[in-house]
């Protein structure tokens, strides 16, 4: 067994090994000097699809991640669940509570994404809804506690909302 230089690192490696242990350079058993041949050979042997392997392979997850994102913007929205004035009457019974509260800061809704139907419903069809759920928020001790809301409000034809009747309790 003979010590031969790794071109890359100049580390001894043994002409029997395939690679240098320090720096991971393919080391060509042929001569045991030049790896860079080596490197060619292996390419001429994979051929043009082997040559192209690495990036088709990095392509593929890039049209896929695309595709995704097309696919979801091509999806139908439930206008119900995601009506403006569902979170409007939402937002605007938050902002009317907060109001009333003695650090409206600390104001935290269960609401969200999505599940505002769970907490509002629709009185009539000119824009009046109900507002049921809970808050909660620091009181003036600090102390976070849990308030159950029920506000009435109304969408006018000025895009503002409007306070019909508002009810907290601790």
């Amino acid at each position: 067994m003979a010590l031969i230089s790794c071109p890359e690192c100049g580390n001894d490696v043994s002409d029997k090994a395939k690679a240098c242990p320090n720096c991971g350079c393919p080391v060509n058993e042929k001569n045991g000097s030049d790896s860079k041949d080596a490197v060619s050979d292996v390419w001429e042997k994979q051929g043009c699809i082997g040559k192209f392997a690495i990036p088709i392979g990095c392509l593929i997850p890039i049209i896929l991640f695309g595709y995704a994102i097309y696919g979801i913007s091509q999806l139908e929205i439930d206008d119900d669940a995601y009506s403006p004035n569902w979170v409007g009457a939402a937002n605007a019974c938050a902002q009317f509570v907060e109001q009333r509260l003695h650090t409206p800061g600390t104001a935290e809704y269960p609401w969200g994404f999505g599940n505002y139907s769970d907490y509002v419903e629709p009185v009539d069809e000119k824009g009046k809804y109900d507002v049921v759920g809970h808050v909660d928020a620091q009181n003036q001790m600090g102390a976070k506690v849990r308030h159950d809301i029920y506000c009435r409000v109304e969408e006018g034809e000025d895009r503002e909302w409007h306070l019909h009747e508002i009810e907290i309790y601790e």
